[in-house]
């Protein structure tokens, strides 16, 4: 009897654990898109006043996603041809990031200035979405994982 009850508790805990591992995901894609935004406030800024050189603005940014940094590397190694973005994206969320870095860099001062300001508009209605998404979904994910690790523990043994 005891084995049985340790059993349902395990399925339980491993239900839950995917459950979190889903949750987690959810926060890293919310994590990237508030960097992303940071990043377009700061590069403005950098433009407007600074003026430093792309690849010595992303060396000083401080970025609080690593997806998101990794990204921004990639973007720089290849500046002009095609890049990968991270693993974690949506189709849509990918074209969004790619929109904003081919505006970088590459044209004028207030071409740039005006590109990222409506990059910025769209990254805020994606970063909003992710994450009522995150407060919605992500503790449906961690309760529906140890229900269903539960009753897969019950029927199982």
């Amino acid at each position: 009897m005891i084995i049985k009850i340790i059993f349902v508790l395990l399925f339980g805990t491993a239900g839950a654990y995917v459950g979190i591992l889903l949750k987690k995901r959810l926060d890293r894609r919310k994590i990237y898109f508030s960097n992303a935004l940071a990043f377009c406030e700061s590069f403005k800024h950098n433009l407007t006043y600074t003026q430093n050189k792309l690849k010595d603005f992303v060396d000083e940014f401080n970025f609080s996603s690593a997806e998101y940094k990794v990204d921004v590397e990639n973007f720089l190694k290849n500046f002009n041809t095609e890049f990968t973005l991270s693993n974690i994206l949506s189709q849509e969320e990918k074209e969004e990031i790619k929109k904003l870095f081919s505006s970088l860099g590459k044209v004028d001062v207030q071409t740039q200035l005006t590109l990222i300001e409506e990059r910025k508009t769209a990254l805020k209605n994606i970063s909003e979405k992710l994450k009522e998404k995150s407060e919605k979904d992500g503790k449906l994910f961690v309760k529906l994982g140890l229900l269903i690790g539960l009753c897969a523990g019950v029927l199982l043994v």
